[in-house]
């Protein structure tokens, strides 16, 4: 008795082929530029972190109030999401992190997430402006977006912000036909560890060099006596 299974009709292995092509367009499709950045600007849309903090503060655009200070640690913030930054870090105030520090009437506060949040121009700082309550985007890093950025953060050692930005969604909506209101499109590698590009464009550096010094140094060498003897015959 033959318990094999029959290979499928000609008809059906068609219709397979079909699928796994269309499939295996639609994952590649999923690397592009164009879908990384609608990821990322969906990314942007929200924020929820985890840290450590004490107090309570609130945001909306340009406007702060509270008294408190928090340092986010983990979860998802200007479009990145997942480690924010380390424990040691935030404590000694050092690598890359998002903390913000709200003193009634004034703030200080600051989101440094590396080098693809900075080409996404979603790195911002923000300095008492001797106003209360108003305390927009340092003009040395300015951040559009965070013109419609609202939150709030609270914390009693374990600290917690959740946020909301009107504006990245709008962005992110447009960005599906091509328009990019806060100019955090990114090329393909753009964004990515400039020490690893600088490593790849200095090793044939390197051996240019190499093949030059190489070059030199059979041009300095001594002819051979041959040359030496046929020019005593003459």
């Amino acid at each position: 008795m033959n318990d094999a299974t029959p290979p499928p009709p000609p008809g059906r292995r068609a219709r397979l082929a079909r699928l796994a092509a269309a499939l295996a367009a639609l994952c590649a499709g999923c690397v592009s530029p164009y879908w990384q950045n609608r990821r990322a600007d969906a990314a942007d849309i929200f924020t929820a972190t985890v840290g450590i903090g004490l107090g309570a503060t609130a945001r909306i655009g340009p406007l702060h109030a509270g008294l408190g200070a928090n340092a986010d640690l983990y979860g998802i913030e200007a479009g990145e999401i997942g480690s924010l930054g380390s424990l040691a870090g935030a404590i000694v105030g050092a690598g890359d992190r998002a903390s913000d520090a709200c003193y009634l009437f004034a703030a200080a506060s600051e989101i440094d997430l590396g080098s693809r949040s900075a080409a996404r121009g979603k790195n911002v700082a923000y300095r008492p402006s001797g106003i209360p309550f108003w305390n927009p985007p340092w003009s040395e890093s300015p951040n559009p977006a965070r013109w419609t950025q609202i939150e709030v953060a609270a914390g009693l050692l374990v600290g917690v912000r959740l946020g909301f930005n009107p504006g990245e969604l709008l962005d992110f909506v447009l960005g599906f036909f091509g328009v990019d209101i806060y100019d955090d499109d990114l090329a393909r590698g753009e964004g990515e560890n400039p020490h690893a590009e600088s490593a790849e464009n200095a090793e044939p550096e390197s051996h240019a060099e190499a093949s030059e010094l190489n070059s030199h140094a059979e041009n300095a060498k001594p002819k051979p006596h041959a040359e030496s003897a046929e020019s005593a015959e003459h």
